[in-house]
């Protein structure tokens, strides 16, 4: 339930952004079609939102927001179903292509092809990845020095 209030949150955020909105709906709708999502209960889950939000915002919830709601909330759903329409479309073959993949190549093998690829193309953006890759690394290697040498002084503390 978490997840789906925060990607309600995530669709109204981008509202007035039509390409981002889009895309996140494109992502939304290749995991609906993935967990198996029928559109026939997108109305169903409409009511029940607009009912919450009318409960919550109580004197808030005018006639205004109410159309407010639907016509995004509407505008939301048709955008998923021609989405998901288009990923069950293209689905099946994307499976048995990464299918046919994984029975090749084995998933290091796969990593370092596509490395070796993507800098053959693009060095710099490969560059720029190993760099932001070793200053995650040194960073979390750091913290955890400063946790061991904090849990140290603690137990030296208490002896």
């Amino acid at each position: 339930a978490l997840r789906l209030v925060d990607m309600m949150a995530t669709i109204v955020a981008f509202s007035e952004d039509t390409l981002r909105m889009r895309e996140e709906i494109s992502g939304l709708a290749s995991r609906h079609v993935k967990y198996g999502v029928k559109t026939h209960l997108f109305p169903i889950l409409g009511n029940v939102f607009a009912a919450m939000l009318q409960e919550t915002l109580e004197e808030h919830w005018t006639l205004e927001v109410e159309a407010a709601w639907s016509d995004h909330y509407t505008e939301v759903c048709d955008l998923m179903q021609t989405e998901m329409k288009r990923w069950q479309k293209h689905a099946p073959a994307a499976a048995a292509l990464w299918e046919r993949v994984g029975k090749k190549w084995l998933p290091k093998r796969l990593g370092l092809s596509l490395a070796t690829r993507l800098y053959q193309v693009y060095p710099e953006f490969v560059h720029h990845f190993a760099d932001e890759y070793r200053n995650s690394r040194d960073a979390t290697a750091a913290g955890r020095r400063r946790d061991d040498s904090s849990a140290h002084s603690v137990a030296g503390s208490m002896a």
